[in-house]
């Protein structure tokens, strides 16, 4: 038997029809998503209201019960919940009823609300996975509690997760923790913790990227041997399937000069990490992806058809920084805003604990890359690994500060306004607003 509290009610029509009980507990699986079923009548529709107006729909993969999940509350709470459905074009509910959320596993990181917004911050939930004692894919509230999580295997580890709105699931790219085995793969998960089978991702590494619906991208590692020295790693933009059917989209082998080796760089033990490429984000307004060199202080925005490069960005670009000590280092998650601006999270130089971490915004004109604004933590931050810095339709820019743990929103005048700090020993991957947790 399900642990977890029971709730029984009925359903009654206006005309006193009474349908079968509902039931709702947490799940086994997720624990703070609550299940709710009821029997059908016919091709009734279902469905839950809560009392913020959120309607949670039936997941319909049952066809003799409505299966609904009520998801966004964190552990212990008792969550309000109207069954309703229409039968024959006639809507039936039910009286409110009460159901309790269960408790979460242990050991998922704590976070602390260590900067309270003055006023209510959106969107109201986050994505972001978390790699420490315990990797994980989490969405969090505002307050920093947990309302829903995906635990990877042990000695895995995911950066990124993204949401797919059109299902209600969570797709994360995991990979060995000590990167010597190539297990590398991407993992669907839907609301209640079921995960599809997982869809092979050869060499995968940092980052994923959803150019359309069942189509992922990945950044996977590109081993050669250019000059007779050994096995040096660069990174090709792969695009994969459910099937597991691959398209190779571009290779900086291709493109990008090979220079030799500048370092004695150990990232990885099977060969020279040439470029160290930490991002990949999909520009769906250009149809482009925009790829990240850690090594090379260069971002490429690549043409998603053709395979070549657009525009080249730091390093051997051909626009200089205004000023010149605008330049960004190091860096990750390149991306575009609304306006058309360049948006970095800058690591500066991490092997420099006197360089603070920023992020940075650029106009790109066709001279030059023009230094618009930059955003930074206080007190100042060394970032010696990830990173990341979203524009939100709000005009607000959400970002993660990779291995010091802090989730920080800034506003338009780059003032902090709502903060979230991670237990000591966890790094925050990249984080991702989401309005809402149930398809659209």
């Amino acid at each position: 038997m399900r642990s977890g509290l029971l709730v029984a009610a009925a359903l009654v029509g206006c005309r006193g029809a009474v349908t079968p009980e509902v039931t709702a507990e947490p799940l086994e699986s997720v624990t703070t998503v609550l299940e709710v079923r009821w029997d059908r009548i016919g091709d009734s529709v279902g469905w839950v209201e809560l009392p913020d107006g959120t309607v949670a729909p039936d997941v319909g993969d049952d066809p003799v019960q409505h299966r609904v999940l009520v998801a966004g509350f964190p552990q212990l709470t008792n969550v309000s919940l109207l069954p309703v459905m229409t039968v024959d074009g006639q809507r039936i509910e039910g009286e409110p009823y009460t159901a309790t959320t269960g408790v979460l596993p242990a050991g998922l990181p704590l976070f602390r609300y260590t900067t309270v917004a003055q006023q209510e911050v959106d969107p109201p939930f986050l994505l972001v996975t978390v790699i420490g004692q315990s990797s994980n894919a989490l969405i969090l509230n505002r307050e920093g509690e947990i309302v829903w999580y995906s635990r990877l295997d042990a000695n895995t580890d995911a950066a990124k997760a993204i949401w797919d709105p059109t299902y209600g699931e969570v797709a994360f790219l995991y990979n060995a923790r000590d990167r010597t085995n190539d297990i590398s793969s991407i993992r669907r998960v839907t609301l209640d913790g079921v995960a599809y089978p997982d869809i092979r991702a050869i060499r995968g590494h940092h980052a994923l990227a959803q150019p359309e619906e069942g189509v992922f991208a990945f950044l996977s590692a590109d081993i050669r041997d250019p000059d007779g020295e050994g096995d040096v790693i660069g990174d090709a933009i792969v695009e994969v399937d459910a099937s597991g059917a691959e398209r190779e989209v571009w290779t900086a082998w291709d493109e990008v000069p090979f220079e030799g080796r500048f370092d004695a760089d150990a990232f990885y033990e099977v060969g020279y990490d040439w470029l160290h490429g930490n991002a990949l984000n999909w520009m769906p307004e250009r149809n482009s992806y925009l790829y990240s060199s850690r090594n090379l202080s260069t971002v490429y925005e690549i043409d998603r058809d053709t395979g070549e490069i657009i525009e080249t960005f730091g390093g051997p670009g051909d626009r200089p920084f205004d000023p010149p000590d605008a330049a960004f280092m190091a860096q990750h998650s390149p991306s575009y805003t609304p306006e058309g601006h360049l948006l970095i999270f800058d690591s500066r130089l991490p092997d420099a604990p006197e360089e603070h971490a920023r992020i940075a915004e650029y106009n790109v004109t066709p001279g030059r890359l023009e230094m618009v604004r930059e955003f930074k933590a206080l007190p100042g931050y060394h970032v010696m690994a990830l990173g990341d810095a979203d524009r939100l339709e709000s005009g607000d820019t959400l970002s993660s500060w990779g291995t010091v743990g802090q989730l920080i929103q800034f506003n338009e005048e780059a003032e902090e306004i709502w903060r979230l700090s991670s237990d000591i020993g966890f790094v925050v991957g990249d984080v991702q607003g989401l309005p809402s947790l149930y398809p659209e």
